[in-house]
């Protein structure tokens, strides 16, 4: 358990706080804490800041670990499994949840999969020349989702040392920042400037 300051956790509120405040307000919404040292920002510390704001917001967080293996987009796809779970999963199937999120049709099996078996298998090939084209519309297809869940609860991203997080991560959160204007989404993101990343 991590024992902070009551400094640390007035900033820690404070930055909270600030990232809500634009929650509906500006797009784009993505705030990079940088330090030298092993800082994470509890959950606990982010819970009270929501409940002392009385915002509504549904909190993903992660925290990347040293030394353990990534699988491909950890943590967006238990994630996105976790959200159907809670607010979808009385009102419609995974994958007619898919399909209104936006998913690519050859695409919506391996989520499928990933929630049934815990394994992403796709049953077609795929043809090399078109894996830029794959990868770009899956992408899209996570982005999407984050989008469509956003408009039912807004989101709080929360990630801690994010550099250590897998290369398919780095290209989803840039896509992520860089086209995505979503006024219901907020990240924050804490990051050791020492890593290359």
């Amino acid at each position: 358990m991590i024992h902070l300051s009551s400094y640390d956790e007035k900033y820690i509120g404070n930055l909270v706080d600030f990232v809500l405040q634009k929650l509906y307000y500006e797009d784009h919404n993505v705030t990079f804490f940088k330090h030298y040292n092993t800082f994470s920002i509890p959950l606990d510390s982010v819970n009270k800041a929501l409940l002392k704001s009385g915002n509504i917001v549904q909190i993903l967080f992660h925290d990347f670990q040293p030394g353990i293996i990534k699988a491909a987009y950890c943590p967006m796809i238990d994630w996105i499994i976790a959200l159907y779970e809670r607010y979808y999963a009385s009102e419609q199937s995974f994958e007619a949840f898919l399909e209104t999120a936006g998913v690519y049709s050859l695409h919506k099996m391996l989520y499928v999969q990933y929630r049934e078996k815990g394994v992403c298998q796709r049953s077609e090939e795929v043809i090399p020349i078109e894996n830029e084209y794959e990868h770009d519309k899956f992408l899209t297809g996570l982005i999407g989702i984050f989008n469509y869940v956003s408009q039912k609860v807004p989101l709080l991203i929360v990630l801690n040392k994010v550099h250590l997080a897998s290369h398919s991560f780095y290209e989803f959160l840039y896509r992520f920042i860089t086209d995505n204007p979503n006024y219901k989404i907020a990240i924050i993101c804490t990051i050791n400037e020492v890593f290359v990343v």
